[in-house]
């Protein structure tokens, strides 16, 4: 099959939905055709006619990581915006973000929904909503992992206890609380080995809630590498969400960050639990999630 892909240039997080995806996609032995968008917005304006022509060669399925809210052109260049809504050809959009985070995510979702053909969210909560906006063919898909870079290596433990990723406001709380009562690292990292290697070198990762809803890519990569984290509690309304990993056998939930203290040293302390718990995980992650999973799933979502 010949499919379009068209993703962000990035380093660290697009790894799963961008050059991992890509490679996926060629190892199950599809002919893929690439386009990377620039990452800044602005700068996307530049390659218009580039993303034109790309979009006229024929194709078998055309797959967008990120769906209308990361690509500029869907939003102000009707010569594109009509383009991709002719195509006869399947039109799915992996939606890596929810429409609660931001306004303006929201306000690109409702103008671009249209265009597709059919999509996969990460936000189960708003597959009615998406529906209404204008695409019938609407599921959730949970996060993945290229096995082949996130595992578990030979390094020694350099962070006790490490969030890795930004300190936006929403969690800056947080991570004044867990740096206070048990010495939490923040760390980014440059590029997706560093940031791989980063999770291996940490005794227990935690992770702070932000306004993504459900599951980000973070969790599955963490618990390939065959690291315990610990993760705040899902809603209840995140009904598919909460099956996808069970509390203290794959992932360790916390309710408070009172909770998350006491869980992250008690893990810390304890290595045949925690070590039980990571093995545990990758076995989950392997039997359920990895990458070339997902991308057949995807394939196969399209073209049902």
């Amino acid at each position: 099959m010949r499919i379009k892909l068209l993703y962000r240039h990035g380093e660290v997080w697009p790894w799963s939905m961008g050059k991992g995806f890509e490679n996926a996609l060629k190892e199950l032995g599809h002919d893929i055709d690439v386009f990377i968008s620039e990452k800044d917005s602005g700068h996307q304006v530049n390659q218009y006619e580039a993303l034109y022509k790309f979009l006229e060669e024929p194709c078998d399925l055309f797959l967008a990581m990120g769906g209308g809210d990361k690509y500029r052109a869907f939003h102000y260049n009707e010569k594109i915006r009509e383009y991709v809504r002719s195509m006869k050809v399947p039109r799915l959009a992996y939606f890596m973000e929810s429409m609660k985070t931001r306004t303006i995510t929201k306000m690109r979702y409702e103008s671009t929904v249209s265009l597709w053909s059919h999509i996969l969210t990460c936000d189960e909560t708003e597959l009615e909503g998406i529906k209404h906006l204008g695409c019938k063919n609407v599921e959730y898909a949970p996060g993945w992992v290229d096995e082949k870079v996130f595992y578990p290596m030979d390094i020694p433990v350099k962070h006790e206890f490490q969030f890795i990723g930004y300190v936006h406001k929403h969690r800056l709380l947080y991570v004044e609380h867990f740096a206070k009562h048990i010495g939490m690292r923040v760390g980014n990292y440059g590029t997706v080995e560093q940031y791989a290697e980063g999770i291996n070198e940490t005794k227990v990762v935690i992770g702070i809630p932000s306004v993504f809803q459900g599951l980000a890519q973070r969790v599955s990569e963490t618990l390939a590498c065959g690291k315990v984290l610990l993760h705040k509690v899902l809603p209840e309304e995140l009904e598919l969400s909460r099956q996808v990993f069970k509390d203290k056998e794959h992932i360790v939930f916390y309710k408070t960050m009172e909770e998350a203290v006491e869980l992250a040293k008690y893990y810390a302390s304890h290595d045949s639990e925690r070590e039980k718990i990571e093995k545990s995980a990758r076995a989950e992650i392997l039997a359920k999630h990895t990458i070339l999973q997902r991308a057949r799933e995807f394939i196969y979502y399209a073209h049902a």
